[in-house]
């Protein structure tokens, strides 16, 4: 006997009972995709709400495609769900996904069907189609940015920064928020990768990279590169955008969204918090704890540069570069971008603000604790880190559960960089969220 479920696609939902949350795997043509299916009540803006897809227990969707509903492409192979996690709080997603372990577990309400196959299928290429509109309508900001140039200067507080926009995509652009203060955009040049679908556009804070670098310690303030993140939005059109900011660009973010630069923008439809830097008390106990998982020579070279003050010693800069290539980028030869971002690199910003390494902190960021704010985000929000993270998973989870709208993605193998690390499982995990979120 054949089970029939009806999926409401639309809502990227399958309602089970008890509110469980059922994480799905599923293969399209050669690319792995994992999907967790939560319970949800309400439509994602911007996409049909009337159209359900029928996929039948042992079937693929082969009769959808014969009969034209679905354009023909590579074959469907079904994923089995997994065991059932409990909901609440935020829900977190493997960046990585790897095929065998599946478990052939009766989904609740089905156990009499052995080996249920649930077919995911994508936003927004065949939800399209099924629903006969796109998953998220044109953004206006889409198309007043690309009238611009790509690249050129914005005019703020203490100077000029410099910009480019890559893509032509018609959905929310996205704004990326480099970290630092003051290492450029360069280390996250691959996250053009998404601009098929939407503008991606970046921009080097001031002080660092290719923008002014003004000679006055008075600038570099979280209050300033706030209202920084305004004018730029201004002077680009972006009036809807989703916020990208990694490590210090997720404080930043943090802090354009909860009003530090003066006032509470309007138009930001998501944000992303990648290798998240909220509270920087907490990331100084991170850094403890994995410089004392560092073989002890290396360990001794760090904590005697901390305790004499010389970090500018031979021991010192190899043992910094030895936590780098653990917990930053763990790719060899690191990437020509991440190293084009350190010889940008606003060194003034940097030591004025956080201190002389990624793990010695002692400028005024010492004692930044933004997660008191995070209730106050009431918007979509997608957390995402590396399995090596310094932003380490754990921090990454903590963060995430005290914001409303979270999700988490811990991408396997990775660090700091994970968007080079493992760039295909990266750009798979923001693509599904933004997806998802019909942004």
């Amino acid at each position: 006997m054949r089970a029939l479920l009806l999926i409401p696609v639309a809502l990227s939902a399958l309602s089970l009972p008890g509110g469980q949350e059922v994480r799905v795997r599923d293969v399209i043509g050669d690319e792995l995709v994992e999907a967790d299916i939560v319970e949800k009540q309400r439509a994602r803006a911007g996409r049909c709400s009337s159209i359900w897809a029928m996929v039948e227990h042992g079937r693929a969707v082969e009769e959808l495609v014969e009969g034209g509903a679905i354009p023909k492409q590579a074959p469907y192979r079904g994923g089995l769900a997994e065991d059932p996690v409990p909901s609440g709080g935020s829900s977190e997603r493997r960046g990585a996904v790897h095929p065998g372990g599946r478990t052939a577990l009766p989904l609740p309400g089905l156990e009499g069907v052995p080996s249920m196959r649930l077919h995911f299928l994508r936003v927004p290429t065949v939800l399209a189609v099924l629903c006969g509109c796109a998953s998220s309508s044109a953004s206006p900001s889409a198309q007043a940015v690309v009238r611009r140039p790509s690249t050129g200067f914005v005019s703020v507080e203490g100077g000029r920064v410099w910009y480019e926009v890559h893509g032509a995509g018609a959905r929310t652009p996205l704004l990326v928020l480099h970290g630092g203060p003051g290492i450029p955009h360069d280390y996250l040049a691959n996250l053009d990768r998404l601009g098929d679908e939407r503008p991606v556009v970046f921009y080097d804070q001031l002080g660092c990279g290719r923008s002014d670098r003004p000679d006055d310690p008075s600038l570099w303030t979280r209050e300033r590169f706030a209202r920084e993140v305004g004018t730029v939005r201004e002077a680009l059109g972006l009036e809807d955008v989703v916020l990208y900011g990694h490590s210090w660009g997720s404080l930043l973010a943090v802090d354009y969204l909860t009003g530090a630069g003066g006032t509470r923008p309007i138009g930001v439809r998501g944000v992303i918090l990648a290798g998240p830097a909220l509270s920087i008390p907490r990331w100084i106990a991170d850094s403890r704890r994995l410089i004392a998982a560092l073989p002890p020579e290396t360990a001794r070279a760090i904590l005697e540069g901390e305790r004499t003050g010389q970090t500018d010693t031979e021991a010192y800069r190899a043992a910094t570069q030895a936590f780098y290539r653990l917990y930053v980028c763990r790719r060899d030869p690191w990437p020509e971008e991440l190293e084009r971002a350190f010889a940008g690199m606003g060194e003034a910003v940097y030591v004025s603000m956080n201190g002389p390494t990624e793990f010695t902190i002692t400028g005024p960021l010492k004692t930044v604790d933004v997660t008191p704010r995070l209730p106050e985000l009431r918007l979509p929000a997608l957390f995402i880190c590396g399995e090596y993270d310094e932003a380490t998973p754990e921090s990454t989870r903590y963060y995430a559960g005290l914001t409303p709208d979270a999700e988490v993605v811990v991408v396997e193998g990775a660090a700091h960089v994970a968007n080079y690390d493992r760039p295909e499982e990266y750009m798979r995990a923001l693509r599904h969220w933004l997806d998802e979120r019909g942004l």
